[in-house]
């Protein structure tokens, strides 16, 4: 019976540590208005590329992207001087599942591999990360874009602590003087604290907006 007790309030537990995780996700992409907080993908600092490259469309080729992604790196590269070396991209859900679905031509390589492959260099590896609130419809929902943009949002960045920092703490209960009863029950609110997305250096940061899969 404490068994059952015991996993009911586990199971609770692990409900509210996702509500916080993603309201963490949500702040750390879009900030909060409401105080003046921006997050990473709209930091107005960061120099936002405006494409009108659709990696979608049938006439683009596997070759097409790598020769897009290959031209923004360099761009960003050069525009800091040749300081900033991004080696992570971050991306939305219809781009990740393109770069996974493409093939190479004459070879059994997914065009993400290709890209990761060929991207890496001297025990650094590149890396692809999708994220859903680089997605148009959300970012056009969270006031990033205007409504009918119809954009997906990419980010080169070089992760570094010194470029991007981001402080979270590790979801815990609030002390006994916050709980209440509701019913039968007694209620434990949790709760989690977390610090802005810090660009440091705007330089090792940029923004690549393209049309969305229709």
């Amino acid at each position: 019976f404490y068994r059952d007790i015991q996993s009911t309030v586990d199971e609770k537990q692990r409900v509210a540590r996702k509500a916080i995780a993603e309201k963490h996700n949500k702040v750390g992409a879009y900030g909060e208005s409401n105080i003046g907080v921006t997050g990473f993908l709209n930091n107005a600092n960061v120099t936002l590329v405006n494409s009108t490259f659709d990696l979608h469309a049938a006439t683009t080729t596997a070759d097409d992207i790598y020769e897009f992604i290959i031209d923004q790196i360099q761009t960003m590269h050069t525009a800091s001087n040749n300081v900033d070396m991004p080696y992570d991209l971050l991306v939305s859900d219809d781009v990740w599942f393109e770069l996974k679905g493409r093939r190479v031509p004459d070879g059994d390589k997914s065009l993400m591999a290709y890209v990761l492959e060929n991207l890496s260099d001297s025990g650094k590896a590149f890396r692809i990360l999708k994220a859903s609130e680089a997605n148009s419809a959300k970012l056009e929902a969270a006031g990033v874009q205007s409504g009918g943009t119809n954009k997906n949002r990419m980010v080169l960045y070089v992760n570094d602590p010194e470029v991007v920092e981001r402080h979270i703490s590790v979801p815990a209960l609030m002390p006994e003087d916050y709980s209440y009863s509701k019913g039968a029950n007694k209620i434990y609110p949790m709760y989690s604290c977390t610090s802005p997305v810090i660009i440091n250096y705007s330089t090792a940061v940029r923004y690549i907006d393209t049309p969305k899969k229709s």
